[in-house]
């Protein structure tokens, strides 16, 4: 009961924090905080984005998702991601992650940074078109 009160929670707060995001995402940074989404979880983990919104301060996009980890019951989860002060003139560049209100550490936006995003670029490059 508890764990179903908490993912009713969890679901609601997902809910409002993108009800109070008022712009339209970037489509290259949309296109990265889609790409990290996968990094957050287990590998085989089935995840399905339910809402997309930009956001202000310093995360600029917010998803919500549906993740299925193995072996593990479905939930809502929510991540937001942050990009450098010279976005959106610029290429989008990730400094910040939070993933259900816990940001990322130095360490692991780092791995990301480096090795999970490494094809983020074309898919920055392609959401652009």
């Amino acid at each position: 009961m508890h764990n179903a009160i908490s993912r009713a929670g969890l679901l609601l707060a997902c809910a409002l924090a993108l009800a109070g995001c008022s712009k339209d995402p970037d489509p290259r940074a949309l296109a990265i905080c889609r790409d990290i989404v996968p990094a957050l979880h287990p590998a085989g983990s089935k995840i399905d984005i339910r809402g997309e919104q930009g956001s202000q301060g310093i995360y600029q996009i917010a998803l919500a998702y549906h993740v299925v980890e193995p072996g593990k019951p479905g939930r809502m989860a929510m991540v937001r991601c942050g990009f450098d002060s010279a976005f959106p003139t610029e290429r989008p560049i990730l400094t910040a992650v939070d993933n259900d209100g816990r940001p990322v550490s130095e360490a692991q936006l780092f791995i990301m940074k480096r090795w999970w995003l490494r094809g983020a670029s074309l898919s920055a490059g392609l959401a652009e078109r």
